[in-house]
């Protein structure tokens, strides 16, 4: 009986603006009182770098999840390698990319292989461990499924990629 109204609901991916307003101001629209936002504040655009933000967005297709495990996978890391540090320098966000696959696996796993239900699905999928783009797949059924999960987004003409780059990341050391 409690599961009688469930809806599946469409989370859109970020836009860079919303990935940035996520990193640097997580508690904007939150109800505390500004005071408190401003206390319990940590990061800001300085954190991330030079291009951090940026990043963490193309890594994660902008895909909230992704976003939010690499934020915090590199925040992780930045509070155990250099404490007090004030910025976080490239290789600790590529650090936190490799560490970040690990740390999702279980969301890699049920995103990529355990959705697959049309046959020929996870073997199309499987071809990005070994490269970057592929043409797209042949079969009506499989492209229908792909683009229901929006895994897939068009690199060039006829050329199509992971829309999470992290998730090739993940292919390539599982796969």
């Amino acid at each position: 009986s409690y599961l009688i109204s469930v809806r599946t609901l469409s989370v859109p991916v970020f836009t860079p603006e919303e990935t940035h307003l996520l990193l640097t101001e997580p508690l904007k629209h939150s109800a505390l009182r500004d005071e408190d936002k401003a206390a319990s504040a940590l990061f800001w655009k300085e954190f991330w770098g030079e291009d951090g933000i940026g990043r963490i967005h193309a890594e994660s297709g902008g895909w909230p999840y992704f976003v939010q495990l690499i934020a915090e996978t590199a925040v992780t890391l930045a509070n155990e390698s250099a404490p007090g540090k004030r910025t976080l320098p490239s290789a600790l966000l590529e650090q936190a990319l490799d560490a970040s696959v690990e740390r999702g696996r279980n969301a890699f796993y049920q995103l990529l292989r355990s959705q697959c239900r049309v046959p020929g699905e996870w073997e199309f999928l499987e071809r990005f461990a070994r490269r970057e783009t592929q043409p797209g797949p042949e079969d009506a059924e499989v492209r229908r499924s792909l683009n229901r999960r929006q895994l897939l987004v068009e690199a060039s003409a006829g050329e199509w990629r992971l829309r999470v780059p992290l998730m090739a990341r993940w292919l390539r050391k599982e796969w």
